[in-house]
């Protein structure tokens, strides 16, 4: 920032500090003071933004008495951008120039170079813990870390590492010894100008397995190489450890005739229990549809005799309604027995014998007496039977009030099961927290 720049932006500054105070010191608020105001307060933010532009810009422009500042040592170089004029060619061309950083002395670079070979002991470890045993790969560097300084590496064998530091397979198991030499080279302008060597020795060993991928690939690399040299042998020996663990080995046990013999016998006995229970479970429908329908059957008797029909006129008549409902109901057992008893009938078997057959296919008591009722009732006739019906149908009734009320209990003893897990996971919802608060 020149002297003209500086004069011309103090002289902005006065008066623009002038014209405030005037106006800002007038008793009248008017618009037109308020308006210079505001316009004073933007010209003087606009002036100072200047002013910093000025001084990044003197900061920015390096080149004072045809000189460009180099960086300090370690910076690097860098490039900078400048207006070129040369006189009767050529005005202000950019163009761009490469800066060095800052030069080392000889002194100054011997001590780097120490300095750098003294850290390598510990940078080229990577994941090991130590050179004496080093079972991961090294890392070699090939620079030191903002140092114009190579790194060349030397092994006295490259028969287990490679030259990067990765390690070979066929690495001893009881461990390896290598050499290595590093030689430093300091380059300053494109020239070597220092050098030092470091030597250390480290041991190698077989790299660590990481994981399942890594163990299963050893063991087969161990287990063909014991194959290749074991070929006179009886036997191929397996690996007894990998990588300081315990291996186990175990055949692959294959199905036999007995297996078969033994699932297919299984399997035999499950079906045949399987059906046993189907088939023991339909018996229990049929009863319970037997016994649900017979409050029902006796009522209709009652009616249809008490309006003066016969036995067997009632009989066929209820056949009748249940053939017309029977795909609304569905099958029900007790009516398809009664129509089987009409077609026995309709075949020649007497009215009494085929009433009494009726109740011994139901096999159930209540029906068992349904149908002796009616045979007896033949010889004597309809008197008293209507009688005999009703008090059935009531005391059917009564069963079938107390046969839902065990059914209920029957549910709610099966519900109590689910109720006592739901509980216990209340329980556990409840007092697990109050445990943790308390830090039990």
């Amino acid at each position: 920032m020149g002297y003209a720049e500086l004069f011309v932006t103090v002289m902005i500054y006065g008066v623009l500090g002038f014209g405030y105070l005037k106006y800002h010191s007038e008793q009248k608020k008017t618009t037109r003071s308020k308006i210079i105001r505001k316009s004073l307060c933007f010209f003087f933010l606009l002036n100072t933004l200047s002013l910093v532009v000025f001084v990044l810009a003197e900061k920015t422009s390096k080149v004072e008495n045809g000189a460009i500042e180099r960086n300090v040592q370690g910076e690097g170089e860098k490039k900078e951008e400048v207006l070129v004029s040369v006189e009767g060619m050529c005005e202000e061309i950019p163009i761009v120039i490469n800066v060095s950083e800052k030069g080392y002395t000889q002194e100054e670079m011997e001590k780097i170079l120490v300095r750098e070979a003294d850290k390598l002991g510990s940078r080229i470890l990577g994941e090991n813990k130590s050179r004496s045993h080093v079972s991961k790969d090294l890392h070699l560097p090939s620079d030191a870390e903002g140092l114009p300084v190579a790194i060349q590496w030397e092994q006295d064998s490259y028969k287990y590492m490679e030259t990067t530091g990765e390690l070979k397979e066929d690495i001893p198991e009881k461990g390896q010894k290598v050499h290595l030499t590093a030689v430093l080279t300091f380059h300053q302008g494109g020239e070597r100008t220092a050098q030092r060597t470091w030597e250390t020795d480290v041991m190698l060993y077989p790299p660590d397995l990481e994981n399942k991928e890594e163990v299963l690939e050893e063991l087969r690399r161990r287990i063909e190489k014991e194959d290749e040299t074991g070929l006179m042998d009886d036997a191929l020996v397996l690996p007894e450890e990998v990588d300081g663990r315990k291996v186990e080995w175990t055949t692959k046990k294959q199905i036999s005739g007995y297996h078969i013999l033994g699932i297919g016998s299984f399997a035999f006995l499950l079906f045949f229990w399987a059906r046993r229970q189907k088939e023991e479970e339909k018996r229990k429908q049929r009863k319970d549809q037997l016994i649900s329908d017979y409050p029902e059957i006796l009522e209709q008797f009652c009616l249809l005799i008490g309006a003066g029909m016969t036995v067997k006129g009632a009989w066929l008549k209820i056949v009748g309604n249940y053939q017309e409902r029977k795909k609304e109901m569905g099958i029900r057992p007790a009516y398809e027995e009664m129509e089987r008893t009409c077609y026995e009938m309709q075949g020649g078997i007497s009215e009494r014998e085929g009433y009494e057959n009726f109740g011994k296919r139901c096999q159930i008591q209540e029906y068992m007496r349904l149908g002796l009722l009616l045979s007896q009732n033949l010889k004597k006739g309809t008197r008293g039977l209507t009688e005999l019906l009703s008090l059935e149908a009531i005391h059917a009734f009564e069963e079938r009030k107390a046969r839902a009320r065990r059914k209920g209990e029957e549910a709610g003893t099966k519900l109590l099961a689910p109720m006592v897990m739901m509980l216990g996971i209340v329980l556990i919802i409840v007092v697990v927290p109050a445990f943790w608060s308390m830090g039990i």
